[in-house]
């Protein structure tokens, strides 16, 4: 059979459901559609776990990094160093956290939240960049592991 037999094939099929009543679509719809649904169903969870057992626990950074700039991107002017702000408060967060710790990284993060609105609403909204700033040298030199974060010693 060739394409156009395929689509005339089609079109008879189609013809003949709109010319039936709603409710015999209904059936029809649904009884060509369920069974689709269910295969295509079964391929995209192949796909996820295939996705993520090709990614590390490590690797699934990157999506969602790209997920969260998919959404902030309709809110502000999309250009190239758009996230710029964003990742200096991403990287305090971790910094203060501590780089190895995901649950330390996550209150890093909360904590340079609070801290730069409080100092927006007291100091002036011009200084928020700076707070990160700040806070990423004063972790630096009083503590580069973070508040949860674990020393590494290698004996040479």
């Amino acid at each position: 059979m060739t394409w156009q037999g395929v689509l005339d094939v089609v079109d008879a099929i189609e013809s003949w459901i709109a010319g039936q009543s709603y409710w015999v679509q209904v059936v029809v719809l649904l009884a060509v559609l369920g069974p689709l649904c269910w295969l295509l169903a079964g391929v995209i969870d192949r796909m996820v776990e295939a996705v993520l057992a090709w990614h590390s626990r490590r690797d699934q950074s990157a999506p969602i990094g790209a997920i969260a700039g998919m959404m902030v991107a309709p809110t502000v002017f999309l250009e190239p160093n758009m996230m710029g702000g964003i990742l200096l408060y991403a990287f305090a967060g971790a910094l203060l956290g501590g780089i190895d710790s995901p649950g330390g990284a996550v209150i890093g993060g909360f904590i340079v939240g609070v801290l730069e609105n409080v100092v927006g609403a007291y100091v002036g909204t011009e200084l928020k960049l700076t707070v990160a700033l700040v806070l990423i040298v004063g972790v630096l030199v009083v503590r580069p592991s973070g508040m949860f974060g674990q020393v590494h010693v290698n004996r040479v």
